[in-house]
């Protein structure tokens, strides 16, 4: 997650979708029953769904801070199951490429396609 991350966009929204084998239910975002909370530093992320019909919902959250993290699920149906699961993880931060090294391999490339181009390969 990188800092001044935006967490209320619908293509965002659209990606959270979580179904149960166990219980049949499937969980997705619905702005009038869900909720979204995260930050960065610390690290929190947690969102709260609901069925289809609203009488099921599913609670997760991950919190640091690292290297390792936890984390928790659980759902709670309406006859009053409760299912649960806990975890933990811990992450490698990877650097993206900077728009100059791009701008160099792109100007590699096109270099390279000229002059086989003009040597008449």
């Amino acid at each position: 997650m990188q800092p001044g991350a935006v967490f209320d966009s619908d293509l965002f929204h659209n990606t959270l979708y979580f179904t149960n084998i166990l219980s049949g239910y499937d969980f997705r975002y619905e702005a009038a029953y869900s909720s979204i909370d995260a930050s960065y530093d610390p690290y929190f992320f947690g969102i709260i769904l609901h069925d289809g019909s609203h009488t099921a919902s599913l609670s997760a959250d991950a919190r640091g801070p690292g290297p390792q993290f936890g984390g928790v699920i659980n759902e709670f149906d309406p006859d009053g199951k409760t299912w649960g699961q806990q975890g933990y993880w811990s992450f490698e931060i990877i650097p993206e490429p900077s728009v100059a090294s791009l701008s160099v391999v792109g100007a590699t490339v096109l270099f390279v396609s000229r002059k086989k181009v003009l040597c008449g390969r």
